[in-house]
C-alpha cells in the first residue's frame, strides 16, 4: 500500500515537528470513573514529554467563572488540535455534548 505520508520529504516532517511546542491541544474525555481522568492526564503528560507544551484538559484551563460545559466549548473552538477520547468504561454524556458541538460548529 502506497501511503501519502511515506512520500513526504523529510524536510517537511522536521518543520511539522517544530510546530509541536506552539500548537494548543485539547484532550476531551470522561473524568468519571477516576481511572478515566487519570488516563487523560497520562495522555496529556505524554504529549508534554514529546514536546507538545500546550496540551491540556479542560480542568487545567484557567477558571473564567463559567461552568465546565461552556469552558469546554470555548477551548474546543480555540485550540489547534482536539482529541475526543471515548473509552468503554467512561461516562460519556459530556463528551457526547462536546462531539455534537464540534460536529455542528462551522
Amino acid at each position: 500500500m502506497n501511503d501519502l505520508w511515506d512520500r513526504r520529504p523529510w524536510l517537511e516532517w522536521s518543520r511539522l515537528h517544530g510546530l509541536r511546542e506552539r500548537m494548543s491541544i485539547m484532550l476531551c474525555g470522561s473524568y468519571r470513573p477516576l481511572p478515566e481522568m487519570m488516563l487523560l492526564a497520562r495522555m496529556r503528560n505524554f504529549l508534554g514529554v514529546e514536546g507538545c507544551a500546550q496540551a491540556c484538559l479542560v480542568k487545567d484551563a484557567p477558571d473564567d467563572s463559567v461552568g465546565p460545559p461552556e469552558a469546554s466549548k470555548k477551548y474546543l473552538e480555540n485550540s489547534d488540535v482536539n482529541f475526543l477520547v471515548f473509552t468503554g468504561a467512561g461516562m460519556r454524556h459530556g463528551l457526547i455534548r462536546e462531539l455534537a458541538h464540534v460536529a455542528s460548529s462551522q
